[in-house]
């Protein structure tokens, strides 16, 4: 039964992935509309510069989990390599309690907050005033998702299997 929620966790993320990195060339076309209609035509928008911040958060928050879930973030192995194993899963599953439990929390506070906002109605200040509800369920998702990432790797180095980085699919 874990084997089965840890595919389908896999494969949202996945999917998130990807929707992150056409988000991601979504901007990258608006910001090149934005230069290309000011430069030529003399008519800036008004919308491009705030929505392209808007989807770069949510690329961010999009691609963490899929960095957590291949162990794409940074590490320094200095220390856990200079120690015995013992000492290493030791030390290797109190960091990945910890990474857990502070993504768990941000993703709790960023959560209330997206009730908070979505309940409350804020808009950003922009020329092209957007709810910020919207942006906020991003970052809880990207921190709650990636802080499960870190809660299945402390089980798997907590029961004496290696803690490997898995390659991304591009890598492969």
């Amino acid at each position: 039964m874990l084997k089965l929620v840890a595919r389908a966790h896999d494969a949202f993320t996945r999917v998130s992935t990807i929707a992150g990195g056409s988000v991601l060339f979504v901007a990258t076309a608006m910001y090149v509309y934005e230069v290309a209609v000011r430069y030529f035509f003399n008519a800036p928008t008004v919308w491009t510069s705030d929505w392209t911040s808007y989807f770069l958060a949510v690329v961010i928050f999009t691609m963490i989990p899929e960095l957590a879930r291949s162990h794409g973030h940074i590490s320094i192995e200095l220390v856990p390599e200079m120690l015995p194993p013992v000492g290493k899963r030791v030390l290797e599953t109190i960091t990945m309690l910890t990474a857990a439990g502070a993504c768990l929390f941000s993703a709790w506070v960023a959560y209330g907050q997206t009730l908070s906002l979505f309940k409350s109605g804020v808009v950003t200040i922009a020329s092209a005033p957007t709810p910020k509800w919207w942006i906020m369920a991003f970052i809880a998702y990207g921190f709650a998702n990636a802080g499960l990432y870190f809660l299945r790797h402390a089980a798997t180095v907590a029961q004496g299997k290696p803690l490997v980085r898995i390659p991304s699919e591009a890598e492969s």
